[in-house]
């Protein structure tokens, strides 16, 4: 039986990925079992405080293949914000959905963590997308795609 976690006044499944995180849909197992996969050190929705503030963000990224990061990277799956095939529901949700987005984004902004914000239209190849920009960060800025592609 599927365990199962309140979002709102709904109760949702929960999707049991590779890493043996329990994510809240199918987009997020898809980026959770992509990070496994590829070897990195990673949390799913740790709390963090910043400037006060407490956050649980989608990931951070601590490291990959026993190799730490200089600067965690947090990762934020914007997943409401998909072009087409959108619930009704959300349509209702989003402004709120996109404060809190534009919120959270000033904050890791100037933070001590590196941010990547992930959109649903990007899930069709996280190794161009995702794998790039956590390239760009582990290697302060120089891109070096074997740091990601190697096995």
């Amino acid at each position: 039986m599927a365990q199962t976690r309140k979002r709102g006044r709904r109760t949702a499944s929960l999707i049991k990925c590779k890493s043996g995180n329990k994510v809240k849909s199918y987009s997020e197992s898809v980026v959770d079992n992509w990070l496994h996969e590829n070897k990195f050190s990673f949390k799913y929705e740790p709390s963090i405080t910043i400037e006060g503030e407490k956050l649980s963000p989608d990931w951070i990224i601590y490291g990959i293949k026993g190799r730490t990061f200089p600067t965690p990277i947090v990762v934020e799956y914007w997943g409401l914000l998909r072009k087409e095939g959108r619930a009704a529901w959300v349509a209702e949700r989003l402004p709120k959905y996109m404060e809190r987005k534009a919120y959270k984004e000033s904050l890791y902004f100037g933070s001590e963590f590196h941010f990547i914000g992930l959109f649903p239209e990007q899930l069709h190849d996280l190794t161009k997308t995702l794998a790039s920009c956590i390239s760009l960060y582990a290697m302060d800025g120089k891109f070096d795609d074997t740091l990601i592609l190697q096995t």
